[in-house]
């Protein structure tokens, strides 16, 4: 058998965002979410960044539809890693994630970020 053409070459990999630091976070999950500083790990199905708390186990990521139909896009905050295979429904469970906090965006480059007065 003749060789087979080789692969094309992968597309370049895109730099990681900047960490971001979470202050002034709910008082419900004070912990997760206040003076927490966050580092992109990777990118998911829909090329949106994903974020990890160094010092634990907890994650921020946009889903683009949290039950793979009428919900919103958002950004999630959660125990679980979220699928990078996946194109809606991230954490695979069917239903909108109302654990630790969310935020309807529909802006997947980075979380919502700024000041309040």
């Amino acid at each position: 058998l003749p060789p087979l053409p080789p692969l094309p070459p992968l597309p370049p990999l895109q730099p990681l965002p900047p960490p971001f630091l979470v202050t002034g976070g709910c008082a419900s999950a004070s912990s997760v979410l206040d003076n927490i500083e966050y580092a992109a790990v990777g990118y998911t199905a829909s090329q949106a960044p994903y974020y990890r708390d160094a010092s634990s186990s907890y994650y921020i990521y946009w889903d683009p539809s949290c039950d793979s139909g009428a919900a919103p896009a958002r950004w999630i905050v959660t125990r679980c890693a979220p699928s990078t295979t996946a194109s809606s429904n991230l954490d695979g469970c069917g239903a909108c994630y109302e654990g630790l906090a969310y935020i309807d965006s529909g802006d997947s480059s980075s979380p919502p970020l700024g000041t309040s007065a």
